[in-house]
């Protein structure tokens, strides 16, 4: 009853200070070692093996208990299991920097990766004589201000103003184009 309630220190007192019998079978032939199901349990059931020594029953054929244990092999157990948990956080605080470490390299990598494309647009732009570009909301052939996006007109890569500033870029465009095979 005490192995199927769920409960080490009712074994423990049964068994240590009752001197209750480990073999005796329940309805269905099963020893009460197996009725724990908690690894708690069962080490009630060791540690009163570990106590009552090997002599009280026969621990291995007939109550079918594991190897005894005592509080010192408890307390090696324990300090094991925390060991074991404090070099997993020391893992886990190493991987968390490595992941930040590759994160603040990625991001420098994708600034310095923007930087270079600002600057080949910027090249860009001054190749085909345009103004350097402002942050505002501006025409990239007049430089006037416009107070909203969706009146901006997109051709290629460039925005403009209006329709007359789309003609007249291109017209330079061709203009310095032509020039160009002529020299």
């Amino acid at each position: 009853m005490a192995a199927a309630s769920n409960r080490p220190e009712f074994v423990k007192v049964l068994m240590i200070n009752g001197h209750a019998n480990a073999t005796i079978l329940d309805g269905r032939g099963r020893v009460p070692y197996f009725l724990a199901s908690a690894d708690k349990q069962r080490e009630a059931f060791r540690l009163a093996r570990g106590s009552l020594g090997e002599d009280y029953c026969s621990w291995d054929e007939d109550a079918k208990v594991g190897p005894a244990l005592s509080d010192a092999d408890l307390q090696a157990k324990k300090a094991k299991a925390a060991e074991k948990k404090r070099r997993q956080r020391q893992r886990q605080k190493e991987k968390k920097a490595r992941e930040k470490n590759e994160e603040e390299r990625e991001t420098l990598r994708l600034k310095a990766e923007e930087e270079r494309n600002r600057q080949m647009e910027e090249a860009k732009r001054v190749r085909d004589g345009l103004q350097a570009k402002p942050a505002c909301l501006c025409c990239d052939f007049c430089g006037k201000r416009v107070k909203r996006r969706s009146d901006m007109l997109r051709k290629l890569q460039y925005v403009y103003c209006t329709t007359e500033c789309v003609k007249r870029h291109q017209r330079e465009l061709m203009a310095a184009r032509a020039e160009a095979r002529m020299k």
